[in-house]
Formats: structure tokens, sequence, C-alpha cells
């Protein structure tokens, strides 16, 4: 646990490195204008901070390797979970053209029926055509 702890420290100073070298330049430089503020009457350099909000395209706060981990599990998971909405609805869509072709199929199949049904009845009427016609 001790060593993901200490992993986890390093791999957050090494993406804060510039920032932190950059914030340590400037405390340098305000040190040493404090110090001594007579080595010059008037400011070669303009020093300014500015707040900056969350909506400033900075990096979010930090959060270690595992909160790394857990957002692309939860952006896996929704890919996951669109992949499955997206199958879902082509099984109901083809258990929709699967039940039109039961219908369709059930139609046919009476049509056959009666189409049985009057050759039947016509064979009938060929067979009573047949006998009534006299031998020679």
């Amino acid at each position: 646990m001790l060593i993901a702890i200490m992993a986890d420290s390093y791999e957050m100073v090494k993406e804060h490195e510039k920032v932190e070298a950059l914030h340590e330049r400037a405390k340098m430089i305000a040190d040493m204008e404090l110090l001594h503020p007579g080595w010059h009457r008037f400011s070669t350099y303009m020093h300014v901070c500015e707040a900056a909000d969350e909506d400033s395209g900075l990096e979010p706060e930090w959060a270690g390797v595992a909160g790394r981990v857990k957002v692309l599990l939860t952006e896996s998971t929704q890919q996951l979970q669109m992949r499955m909405d997206k199958q879902q609805q082509d099984i109901a869509a083809t258990a929709s053209d699967v039940a039109a072709l039961r219908s369709a199929m059930e139609s046919q199949q009476q049509n056959a029926a009666e189409l049985v049904s009057e050759l039947a009845a016509l064979k009938g009427l060929l067979e009573q055509l047949v006998a009534s016609i006299p031998s020679s």
C-alpha cells in the first residue's frame, strides 16, 4: 500500500513539475524584490497573477492513477451501455420483423389451405364429370 501511495505521489509531482517550477521562480523573484527594493526604480518586469476558474481548461485536481482508472472505467462503462442499448433496439426491431414474417407466413398457409380445398372440390367435380360421360 505504501508503495502505491508513493508511486501516486511521484506521478502527481511529475505531472505538475512545470507549474511548480514556475511557481517557485515567481516566489524567488517576489522574495528578491522584497529583500532589495532599491535595486531598481522602475520595474523591468511585470508580474501578473490571475485566478483560474474551473472552466479555464486547466487540468482537474489530481486524482492519481486510481482516479484516472476510475474515469476511464466510467467512460468505458458508458460506451458499453450505449452499445448495449443499441443492440437491444436492434433486437426489438428484429423481433418485430420476425412477428411480421410469421403473420405473413400464416396468411400464406391459410391461402394454401384454401387452394387445396378448392383443388379437392375441382377434383370431385372432374370425377363426377368423367363418371357422367357414357362409355362407348
